[in-house]
Parts: structure tokens; sequence; C-alpha cells
């Protein structure tokens, strides 16, 4: 079965690999990790983290490789725990996520969806992540502040 590996997984590890490499490339953080695991030609499109950069809504947050790699190195390692897996296509998968820190530790919980291209010589490689999560926890945790609205 592995000739059909450009079309789809072969096994339930190539899931387990895949969304072990993404919960490394985000959570611990090695440019080791992302020259292999990141595919040529990636995107990654987020709101959560456009509207703590600044960045306009709906716009693609890292347009390169090379984009994501130069902001990823620059977070701190914050481990990534992978709470579930709740699809898997031939060359997607979805997942729940959950990074605590903080002062006092808080769960900043998100969804993310990891489009995969298979390459003979790297393996499966993510080529498109889209990720949504709690970015008003993320934002207080990094030691940010804001006043909620009054309750109606």
């Amino acid at each position: 079965m592995r000739f059909l590996t450009s079309l789809l997984f072969t096994a339930v590890s190539d899931v387990d690999d895949i969304t072990k490499n993404y919960a490394q490339v985000i959570g611990n953080y090695t440019e080791a990790l992302a020259d292999s695991f990141i595919a040529e030609g990636f995107q990654d499109t987020s709101d959560s983290i456009n509207v703590l950069a600044q960045q306009p809504l709906g716009s693609v947050t890292f347009p390169s490789k090379a984009a994501f790699k130069a902001g990823q190195s620059q977070l701190p390692k914050i481990p990534l725990v992978v709470k579930s897996v709740n699809a898997v296509t031939c060359d997607t998968i979805v997942l729940r996520w959950t990074q605590t820190f903080g002062n006092p530790p808080a769960p900043a919980q998100g969804i993310s969806i990891l489009v995969v291209v298979f390459d003979k010589s790297k393996g499966w490689q993510l080529k498109t992540l889209y990720t949504e999560f709690n970015s008003l926890t993320y934002f207080t945790n990094t030691g940010g502040s804001c006043t909620p609205p009054p309750r109606a």
C-alpha cells in the first residue's frame, strides 16, 4: 500500500507522526523540524494571530515557510497538547489542542486544520495551516490586559 502515500495516509502512525510534528513545531520550535516538516509553498491563516499581530482580519498570516519560521522562532516554547483528532481525510487532519501558560496558568484552547502533502524524501509535510484559538486568553497569558464590556 506504500504506492498510495501521495494520495492518502497509509497508517494511523502517519496521522500520529503529523500531529506530533505539528505540536512540536508550534510548542517546541526548532529550525531543523521546521525545515523538514514545513513544505515549500506553505501558508498559514489565522484571524486569532492576525488580531494579536494587528494584521488585517481574513488575510494570510504567514504567506511562506520563511515568514512562518521567522515568526515562530521568536515565540517562547509553550508546549502544545493535542486533545483530540476530530477528522482525517486523504490529506487533511482537524485537531483540538491547548497551550497552558501565564500567571496564573490558563489554557488557551484552539482548533487547527492541517493540510499536508507527501514528499518522497521528507515524508508528510505541512502545506497549509488554518488555526483559530482563544486569542483573548493567549493575550492575557502573555501579559496583556483588557477590560471586558459591562454585562447587559
